[in-house]
């Protein structure tokens, strides 16, 4: 028999620095969990405009955004935006429980990055960053 499972050793994550913006506290610890056992490191907010902020002091210092599509104050489709007008290289995955419209998909992919529902699991989400920050974007 195979095992199928994932390690931190199928996805090139070790040394690269996630910034992840989602306002429910024990969902951010799980993800910021998985990140972390996927071998990156994670900085965590818990709001767009923390995000945005965060970023803009140091936009060379993280090799992908994951935000929340749906958050108070302003939503993850807002930051993706602004994050990408202060570096229109930045590498960022939009997460929810909700796919986003046709039009903004259709966005995020043309900017090189990717959307994964929730509810996810490490395998998927290492796939996903992984081709976000390789320069594969969406599937």
């Amino acid at each position: 028999m195979t095992d199928t499972r994932s390690s931190a050793t199928d996805f090139p994550l070790a040394d690269r620095t996630v910034l992840l913006a989602d306002d429910e506290a024990r969902l951010r610890q799980v993800v910021t969990m998985m990140v972390q056992e996927l071998g990156a490191r994670v900085v965590d907010v818990a709001s767009s405009e923390q995000a945005i902020d965060t970023y803009r002091r140091q936009p060379s210092g993280f090799d992908v955004v994951l935000l929340d599509m749906r958050m108070n104050g302003m939503d993850g489709k807002d930051a993706f935006r602004e994050i990408r007008r202060l570096d229109p290289g930045a590498r960022i995955v939009i997460t929810s429980g909700v796919r986003p419209d046709r039009t903004f998909l259709q966005e995020l992919e043309q900017a090189g990055g990717a959307f994964i529902e929730k509810p996810f699991d490490m395998e998927k989400l290492g796939s996903v960053l992984t081709r976000v920050m390789t320069g594969g974007g969406a599937p």
